[in-house]
């Protein structure tokens, strides 16, 4: 986690409107939501609190917290407190002087949030939502300039502590919250055990976790053209363990550094590949992409040829675009004539089309995003280590 790492808490749990219910739990949320990010063993993040602050200074300080950063800037955003629909299903966060007859005024408009975040310069952007009817941010987004965005929330759209009418009724310790604190914490959100908590991962064990405690609150997540993961902390309790694979033969073990090859299109799968480079590197594979793999002056064909022939795995990524390429269909064909362990990565709107190569036998993924498919990627080759490691080093 070597990039610049910046996180603002909004929190608010006292409100003038008497129709606004002060709230105990935002305050002491944000306070140990910033220890853990602030933790140079786990978020290793700069955090700045806004606790009952007036909407000017909120709606200042979020736009301040954007603007000028760096692509590689990783910028997280946390609201705690009461979050409000209108008439028309526009979502508002209260805050201390919000006025429930004049949110547009008084409040942060959700919409607001949104345009700020989605033309930040960043192309690593979280944002986690805990108050009610939070889902209705994620639907209301609308993708534009450089975006890189991820949202969790912790409610859907629809979901209410209270009633529209008499926002009385949240008082109880935050669920949500309380999730996400414990899994980055622990490390148990470290569902995969690589040492880091991914966005993915940290979503996956909020949503089960939320729903053990209660099925009437549903976390949701949105993202919007976020190039491959983001490693939101480290796991503290995390122990390296050597990846090694046992020769039978020689009856000792060494370290297995496997060669994966990536076939694909680059009409309509480039990032699908560099997820899947990204991803395989972090577990010290070495990944042949033509985009990243190919030297000034070197003849392509013939180091694609030889890298194919020399790899452990051979991936192909089949979409449309693949089914269609002269190069992929030769890669594939070398793959096979070479006997290369193939994994076919099959795009869930392809369907069965990779019966093109004869393939549909073979195990391999069906995926939709490129989270799911470096995953699932690594689950697999994982599996085949453990099953023939020795043949594979």
């Amino acid at each position: 986690m070597s990039e610049n790492r910046f996180a603002l808490i909004i929190a608010n749990s006292e409100y003038q409107d008497p129709d606004l219910r002060k709230l105990l739990t935002p305050r002491l949320d944000a306070k140990e939501l910033e220890e853990v990010l602030k933790d140079p063993e786990i978020g290793a993040f700069e955090v700045k609190v806004l606790l009952n602050e007036h909407s000017y200074k909120v709606n200042e300080e979020i736009e301040i917290f954007f603007h000028n950063r760096n692509p590689d800037d990783l910028l997280l955003l946390y609201f705690a407190g009461h979050g409000i629909k209108d008439e028309e299903g526009k979502l508002y966060f209260a805050v201390v002087n919000t006025r429930r007859k004049i949110l547009s005024a008084t409040s942060i408009p959700s919409d607001f949030v949104n345009r700020i975040m989605l033309r930040s310069m960043s192309r690593k952007k979280i944002l986690l939502l805990d108050c009610c009817n939070s889902g209705a941010f994620g639907r209301g987004m609308v993708p534009m300039g450089v975006s890189g965005t991820a949202v969790i929330t912790a409610s859907d759209a629809m979901q209410y502590s209270w009633e529209v009418h008499d926002l009385k009724d949240e008082g109880r310790r935050s669920i949500f919250t309380s999730a996400i604190i414990e899994g980055l914490k622990t490390g148990n959100a470290d569902l995969n055990g690589d040492g880091h908590i991914s966005y993915e991962e940290l979503y996956e064990y909020t949503h089960d976790r939320v729903l053990d405690e209660t099925p009437l609150q549903k976390p949701e997540q949105w993202v919007f053209r976020l190039q491959g993961d983001i490693i939101i902390a480290k796991n503290p309790l995390w122990k390296p363990k050597p990846d090694t694979i046992t020769s039978k033969s020689e009856g000792v073990e060494r370290h297995a550094t496997l060669r994966i090859f990536v076939s694909y299109s680059r009409r309509d799968a480039g990032d699908f590949a560099e997820a899947i480079r990204d991803h395989l590197t972090s577990f010290n594979n070495t990944v042949f992409t033509d985009t990243n793999s190919i030297n000034g002056g070197e003849i392509w064909s013939d180091v694609i040829e030889d890298n194919i022939s020399n790899c452990n795995i051979f991936v192909v990524i089949i979409t449309h675009g693949a089914l269609i390429s002269q190069h992929v269909d030769k890669e594939v064909l070398q793959a096979k004539r070479d006997k290369k362990r193939i994994i076919p990565c099959v795009h869930r709107y392809v369907g069965v089309a990779h019966s093109k190569w004869g393939l549909e036998k073979i195990q391999g993924i069906t995926f939709n995003n490129e989270y799911n498919l470096a995953r699932e990627l690594m689950n697999i080759i994982e599996q085949f280590k453990k099953k023939d490691g020795n043949k594979l080093a």
